[in-house]
């Protein structure tokens, strides 16, 4: 099975029309929990170790990428591939990652929270 994990402006449907494709996918609501990375990959993987999938496949784009990395850094003997679409591996600098995950909690609060299209504007201006 893919286990999909989508951007920062997306959620777990964005993976719907392979399923229609005939593809099995999983779509992974990234917004149902807050964690920094490692924290997040470790319960991600055990939810995938839980299932028993013993082809499993992660695909991640952009955010989702950047947690897919952290997954198959947590457990790589788990995956039996991945394809990582425009994803930054990460900062070096501890302030810079801590100023990013502020900001990265910020908008996670914003789209639960906010109305949708203040955010979008925000986002894309």
């Amino acid at each position: 099975m893919i286990w999909a994990l989508h951007g920062m402006m997306g959620c777990a449907g964005d993976w719907e029309g392979l399923e229609e494709a005939g593809i099995s996918v999983r779509g992974v609501e990234l917004w149902e929990r807050e964690a920094g990375f490692e924290e997040w990959a470790k319960g991600f993987c055990d939810e995938v170790e839980a299932a028993e999938d013993d082809e499993a496949i992660l695909l991640g784009y952009s955010m989702g990428g950047r947690l897919g990395l952290h997954a198959l850094l947590e457990r790589p003997g788990l995956w039996t591939g991945a394809v990582i679409v425009s994803a930054h591996p990460g900062l070096r600098d501890k302030a810079e990652r801590e100023e990013r995950l502020e900001r990265d909690l910020e908008w996670a609060r914003r789209l639960r929270e906010d109305e949708l299209e203040s955010v979008v504007a925000d986002w894309e201006g």
